[in-house]
Formats: structure tokens, sequence, C-alpha cells
């Protein structure tokens, strides 16, 4: 899975998990993101946040992955924006919290070789 931020362009490969623990996860980071504010120049302010997110497909090179991600941040931006998609190798997805596993609470960290 290939997940793709467009502030500063962030992309996060997570190896080796699951679509919905993938998906549970960017939810979770998702609602926190929403659920925080912070202080500035006395005023409180609040951010959210959307997210792309593309299932790595056998034989995907680079650019494809990376285009899939950027179509479903579109549209998720094109939703409304605070919410996130995902692409399957055929169209993009809202992630919905209910359809979703929780995230898991000690993620598995990927290995190097």
């Amino acid at each position: 899975m290939c997940s793709l931020h467009r502030l500063l362009a962030l992309a996060v490969v997570f190896a080796g998990q699951t679509t919905k623990a993938v998906l549970a996860s960017a939810e979770s980071a998702r609602q926190a993101i929403a659920g925080t504010s912070f202080r500035f120049a006395g005023r409180e302010l609040f951010v959210t946040a959307s997210g792309g997110i593309a299932e790595i497909q056998t034989g995907d090179q680079e650019k494809e992955i990376i285009r899939r991600a950027d179509e479903a941040l579109y549209s998720s931006k094109k939703a409304g924006r605070n919410c996130g998609h995902y692409n399957d190798g055929r169209a993009n997805h809202r992630i919905r919290p209910e359809t979703i596993a929780p995230a898991p609470k000690n993620p598995i960290p990927a290995t190097t070789p």
C-alpha cells in the first residue's frame, strides 16, 4: 500500500500490512488530526487532513502507484476534504470508519533485508 499526502508531498509505504490495517491506520490518523487544535496569535486553530491511498497491484510501476494515490487524494478533496479515499486498482472508494477494523495497537514494523 502507498499513501500520498499533498501538503508536503509525503508518501508512506506500508510494507507487509493488509489493506484493512492500512485503511484503519489512515483513518485513525485523520481523526486524530481533525480532533486536535492549537493556539496561534491568540486564536484557536483547527486542522483537517485528506488522504489518498493506492493498493499496490502485481506489476505496478512507481508512477502508476503514485498516480492512483493522487487520484484517490483528489477524490477526497472533491468530497469536501477531511476524509480519505483508496484506489484498489480499478476505482476510488471512500474510507468509511464503520467498515474497517480498528487500527492495530502495536503495528508490526517493516523489516529490511
